[in-house]
């Protein structure tokens, strides 16, 4: 006797009928039988409302009707079933980005409505304050467009050829909505290359100052909208940054990585009773300086030292210099997965040598901006670094990417910002 017959079969709880429904909803699409076209492989897609967001050269089985570089096409499998629009360049090793499981044309019109409606989503929870990321490339459903608004200027990457096409449309849409006083169109970034496109110095629209002043939960910092590290701010950690303020106060903060002084900013805006910024760029540490006295702090409250981060730690351990509040937050160590394994020793390296440098009680603060770099291994990471410095930490929170900048559900390319906090046990 079957043992599974005495039980009744379950129902799946969710039903999925679009594939059911297809021949009716191609039918629908005028534009499907006459726009271009990539046929992908079936290895590769799977439910259509969760399939990768970026096909690759080796994904495409054939090209059909005469994909134009910079336009759209239709993205259907080796069975004919739709996929979605994506935007499409012979150049790129990513050959086509879906931007809709629609049948869509690439248009002004479609990108002016795709910049406001990431805009207004924005605007819901960022509505008293001037720094906040308004467009997030694929996650806004806008591939290779990047806007920051820091202050009273607009910065914006553009990294895909669909995008470079669509430049005046995106400033028309975000002049119209915001009105800022300038914008500052960033054409340097190597990622430019890899989509054929050329690297040109930044482009300035209006009235753009070298050095904006930014507003931010309660304190301000200088970005340099022009010749400074990605936009000019890192606006990714506001919410990582909040979560360190319960246990500001009174404490004193070594801030690695500093930057701008973001995390030292905000620390003293708590009530921090003392931090140091670690970094080796003087010009971002000249903005610091500034930001600091701007916000009516003393050198002897907000230090800032210009130092490799990992120099200075060991120069701390033969010191004895002790901190309750350590953060290490650096660039990517990882800007893919080729290197991830020296990125990892450099992780593993630097949040030891700053566990060793805690006060009994303290707290770490240990980020990643790698991609490439999971969250699981990155924890594993700090475990071996305990490990090591024979200490034992309780994580006591998690943090991650602010929400101007959205993870898509199913796309992790969008998912990079890792923020753990670690408690020394004394």
């Amino acid at each position: 006797m079957n043992n599974n017959s005495r039980f009744p079969r379950r129902e799946r709880a969710f039903r999925d009928d679009s594939r059911r429904s297809s021949a009716r909803y191609y039918e629908a699409d005028a534009d499907r039988d006459t726009m271009p076209r990539l046929v992908v492989s079936n290895e590769r897609v799977r439910d259509p409302r969760i399939s990768p967001r970026w096909f690759f050269d080796n994904m495409v089985v054939r090209e059909e009707n005469n994909p134009r570089d910079g336009a759209a096409v239709l993205l259907v499998d080796t069975r004919g079933r739709q996929v979605g629009s994506a935007i499409y360049n012979s150049h790129s090793k990513i050959r086509a980005r879906l931007f809709s499981y629609e049948c869509k044309q690439w248009t002004a019109d479609y990108v002016r409505e795709a910049v406001s409606n990431a805009v207004q989503r924005r605007l819901q929870y960022f509505r008293s304050d001037d720094s906040m990321r308004l467009i997030y490339a694929d996650a806004d459903f806008l591939p290779g467009v990047v806007a920051d608004r820091l202050g009273n200027v607009i910065v914006i990457q553009l990294l895909t050829m669909a995008a470079d096409m669509m430049v005046d449309v995106i400033v028309d849409e975000l002049q119209t909505m915001l009105k800022p006083a300038g914008f500052v169109l960033q054409l340097g970034s190597p990622l430019r290359e890899k989509e054929g496109l050329a690297v040109l110095p930044n482009r300035q629209i209006g009235e753009v100052a070298p050095k904006v002043w930014v507003q931010q939960d309660g304190f301000g910092l200088y970005a340099d909208v022009i010749g400074g590290q990605k936009t000019g701010l890192f606006l990714d950690q506001r919410f990582n940054r909040r979560l360190l303020s319960q246990w500001a106060s009174g404490r004193t903060v070594l801030d690695l990585f500093c930057h701008v002084g973001g995390w030292s900013m905000s620390a003293l805006t708590q009530g921090a009773a003392h931090t140091v910024g670690v970094d080796s760029s003087a010009d971002a540490l000249e903005m610091a300086r500034a930001s600091a006295e701007r916000n009516n702090y003393t050198p002897e409250q907000a230090e800032f030292i210009h130092s490799d981060a990992f120099d200075f730690l060991d120069k701390a351990s033969d010191e004895k210099q002790y901190w309750d509040i350590i953060v290490t937050d650096p660039p990517a160590f990882a800007k893919n997965s080729h290197v991830l394994d020296s990125a990892l020793r450099g992780y593993l390296s630097l949040n030891y040598r700053a566990m060793k440098q805690l006060s009994p009680g303290g707290l770490l603060v240990a980020c990643s901006c790698s991609q490439a770099v999971r969250e699981d291994v990155f924890e594993d990471c700090l475990m071996t670094g305990a490990r090591n410095a024979k200490m034992q930490f309780q994580i006591v929170a998690r943090g991650g990417q602010s929400p101007d900048h959205p993870i898509l559900l199913g796309f992790d390319e969008s998912r990079y910002l890792k923020c753990l906090v670690l408690r020394r046990l004394e």
